[in-house]
């Protein structure tokens, strides 16, 4: 038994090839691999239209969803698909321009919104007045801390009125008076997120003042005599 062992051949196995590395696919939610797939998914529309069409697909749906009645409506509840909509943006700065979307959205650095998502060192909804949650409409329409400065509101927006929420929604999807409202709200105090980008604004508006200052005080120059 033993030598039958001894003399029995190894047996060879074969060995497998070596797998070939994955190849990562690029993700098609953002970057390089999006802009691929539209390419590919439409062959005579231009991509960026494809992915307006794809993105209004996506906020219809979500649109649809039964809404929270906890919630409080924001104004982009019924958007305007259009580049018009764009309009309302310009001659704001960046950091306006943020928070007028975010006021418009309701996804703003208020306590209401902070106490909903849970933030650390949220303990409560309320405003500092103490009388409701601190939403955007409340800042602009209810708050008794700041009723002094909201009739400085008033008077800027005049003759138009702010009195109700649909005032407050229809002020920010226009582009004169959602100005006016950004940089009131602003003045409030209530985004420190945006403290640093106002210093930056006031001190940007002040060299701008002395520049202008100098530039009237400046001598006109004479033109050389004819010949």
């Amino acid at each position: 038994m033993a030598t039958r062992l001894q003399q029995r051949r190894p047996r060879h196995r074969r060995r497998r090839a070596a797998a070939e590395p994955l190849q990562q696919r690029p993700s098609l939610e953002y970057g390089e691999g999006r802009t691929n797939w539209a390419k590919t998914w439409s062959e005579d529309s231009i991509p960026e239209d494809i992915l307006w069409v794809h993105w209004k697909r996506r906020w219809l749906q979500q649109a649809g969803e039964p809404p929270d009645q906890r919630r409080a409506p924001v104004p982009a509840s019924q958007p305007v698909f259009s580049y018009d909509a764009l309009k309302k943006h310009h001659n704001l700065r960046k950091h306006e321009s943020s928070l007028l979307t975010q006021i418009r959205t309701g996804k703003v650095g208020l306590r209401a919104f902070l106490f909903e998502r849970k933030v650390p060192d949220v303990a409560t909804p309320r405003c500092l007045c103490g009388e409701a949650p601190e939403y955007k409409a409340h800042l602009v329409l209810d708050c008794r801390d700041l009723a002094q400065q909201r009739e400085e509101l008033r008077r800027l927006l005049s003759p138009k009125a702010m009195r109700t929420y649909r005032d407050f929604a229809s002020a920010t999807a226009k582009k004169k008076s959602a100005r006016t409202l950004v940089r009131w709200l602003l003045s409030t105090g209530r985004f420190p997120e945006f403290r640093l980008a106002e210093r930056y604004r006031a001190e940007a508006d002040q060299e701008f003042q002395r520049l202008w200052s100098w530039l009237q005080q400046r001598p006109a120059s004479v033109p050389p005599a004819s010949r």
